[in-house]
């Protein structure tokens, strides 16, 4: 996740330097791919780690979390997409990351909540 930070930081200073609306589509596009790379590889590690822990529950709360990721990757891409300035794509980057670190650093109480629906 401080990769994605890392990120968001260049992405806010390259955001101050261009301003033009063309370039700005661009850096969404590159800045999404990179992100999409980046949250893959969690994905995966998040998939593989849940195989070595075995438990009597089923894993459904636990693949729907690992799909929120890109779930909420997705909404971002898109809202991002839909918009004309930097400020904009900045104010709704960080936004999601931060509901990206959320879900990350708070799996538990997400898979919990999840369980008590699904399970």
């Amino acid at each position: 996740m401080i990769c994605a930070l890392v990120l968001a930081v260049l992405e806010m200073i390259v955001g101050i330097i261009l301003n033009n609306s063309r370039i700005i589509r661009k850096v969404i596009h590159i800045t999404n791919f990179i992100l999409l790379v980046i949250l893959l590889v969690l994905g995966f590690f998040s998939v593989f780690g849940q195989h070595f822990v075995p438990q009597q529950d089923p894993y459904l709360a636990e693949h729907i979390q690992i799909m929120l990721i890109y779930v909420i990757w997705g909404i971002g891409y898109y809202l991002q997409i839909r918009q004309s300035t930097m400020r904009n794509f900045i104010i709704i980057f960080v936004v999601f990351l931060v509901m990206q670190a959320l879900n990350f650093f708070f799996a538990y109480y997400v898979i919990t909540f999840l369980e008590f629906f699904l399970e």
